[in-house]
């Protein structure tokens, strides 16, 4: 059975289509907007959980949380049922969802009881019931009219031109009614107000059509006329042109000239071990070493244009390679996790201006180390689209692991990668890794 294909699901009362999201059956990419009615969004399909459901509207930056209570510009994801649900606040919007549908389910309308109806069990009942009160009320009438006496002229306006008569002159009005209606809608939806508006706009469409191809005809009849005995000498100019296009515009970075783009001015005059960008507050966080020895590093709060705004300093912390933001917190404050080097344990620490952060303090808090990394030096960086935290390790290894099942402590790995052994030596050692989805962007 197709997802597809027309189906009839009346010999099947309860129809579960379902897409197996490989290169016969892939998952379906879906953008719809949906109404928000008490706490609730319903998705026309069930999203694949993998790619995660992206919500935009109003305005806001919108972001799914798994746990916790729901705020206001947060949501939840029943990826069974294919429901969105959100807090009463945002009752009445329209938001806009984009996820990949994986299949839904069809119930008809026998499977759909009614409580406190005694005469009538299912919805089904209860619409042939409705069907044929209208069809008993359009009778009544229509008796009522032709057991009484009719003008002539109203008799007369059941009968249309072919002499097809109908049973009283409202039909056949209703008819022509729905005729003329249906002729002032365009093939593409367009709707207009008469028939004549709908004939002159084909007429226009119509003229510009014909001055379009009499302008093609003449331009190609221009080209014919163009004496041969020039062409080669054209085609040679056109070569040479393109060769010096392509040496002219070949990337030499020698030749380009340098372009201020924004500052990362730090607490020190040192270089960034990493640059991350909260998506926001489009506040910038960098990280630099405090070159002591055992080494520490500084996290540095930028705004948007690069200005340095505060810092807090990981004493005894390492080199400060790689942190990841993460800004999906139910108090909406930044949450900076990151490994650290003397405890060799990874913390979530919320980021506070011009701080430090002691080892004695540092070793209070809980470690976030999943079960599989101990005893392993790694960096941790965070993809805040599908809420997965990437883990570039020492021995080469990059595993992608749920936030969530990290903030539970939830020893699972998604996707787990080798990195080729070229890309992995003492001459190319390990610089920076992040990810999207299931794909790493890796740096050595």
């Amino acid at each position: 059975m197709s997802w597809d294909e027309d189906i009839n699901i009346y010999d099947d009362p309860i129809v579960f289509l379902s897409r197996k999201g490989d290169a016969k059956n892939p998952y379906k990419y879906i953008k719809e907007t949906v109404q928000v009615v008490n706490g609730k969004a319903v998705l026309r399909e069930s999203p694949e959980k993998t790619y995660k459901v992206k919500v935009t509207g109003k305005n806001k930056v919108w972001y799914e949380m798994e746990e916790d209570e729901l705020e206001d510009n947060y949501f939840q994801v029943d990826y069974v049922h294919g429901v969105v649900y959100f807090t009463s606040t945002n009752n009445g919007l329209s938001l806009t969802f984009e996820y990949y549908g994986k299949g839904a389910y069809l119930t008809p309308d026998t499977k759909v009881y009614l409580s406190k109806d005694s005469e009538f069990t299912t919805v089904a009942d209860k619409f042939k019931d409705l069907d044929r009160k209208d069809e008993e009320q359009k009778v009544r009438v229509d008796n009522l009219l032709i057991n009484n006496p009719q003008p002539s002229e109203v008799v007369d306006m059941r009968v249309d031109r072919n002499g097809k008569v109908y049973r009283v002159a409202r039909e056949y009005l209703n008819m022509l009614q729905k005729y003329i209606e249906d002729s002032f809608t365009a093939k593409d939806g367009e709707k207009f107000s008469s028939l004549k508006d709908r004939l002159l706009e084909i007429e226009k469409d119509i003229a510009t059509s014909e001055e379009s191809s009499k302008d093609y005809v003449d331009s190609i009849k221009t080209l014919i006329d163009i004496e041969f005995s020039d062409m080669d000498d054209a085609i040679e100019k056109v070569k040479q042109d393109l060769i010096g296009l392509i040496e002219n515009t070949a990337f030499d970075i020698t030749k380009l000239n340098p372009r201020y783009i924004i500052g990362f001015g730090g607490i020190r005059n040192a270089v960034n071990q990493s640059i991350n960008i909260d998506s926001k507050t489009m506040n910038i966080y960098t990280t630099q070493s405090d070159s002591l020895t055992p080494e520490g590093f500084y996290i540095n709060k930028l705004s948007p244009s690069g200005k340095y705004v505060s810092s807090m300093w990981i004493k005894e912390g390492g080199h400060g390679t790689m942190i990841a933001v993460d800004h999906k917190t139910v108090s909406g404050k930044v949450i900076i996790w990151f490994f650290h080097n003397a405890l060799k344990k990874m913390l979530r620490y919320e980021y506070k201006d011009n701080y430090v952060l002691n080892l004695s303090e540092a070793n209070s808090l809980s470690d976030y180390t999943p079960c599989g990394l101990r005893e392993k030096y790694f960096t941790p960086s965070y993809d805040e689209y599908f809420d997965y935290m990437c883990f570039r390790r020492e021995d080469g290894i990059v595993e992608i692991r749920k936030r969530s099942d990290v903030v539970n402590k939830i020893d699972n790995v998604l996707y787990s990668v080798t990195i080729d052994a070229s890309e992995y030596t003492s001459e190319r050692p390990m610089q920076g890794c992040v990810s999207y989805g299931s794909d790493i962007y890796y740096q050595s």
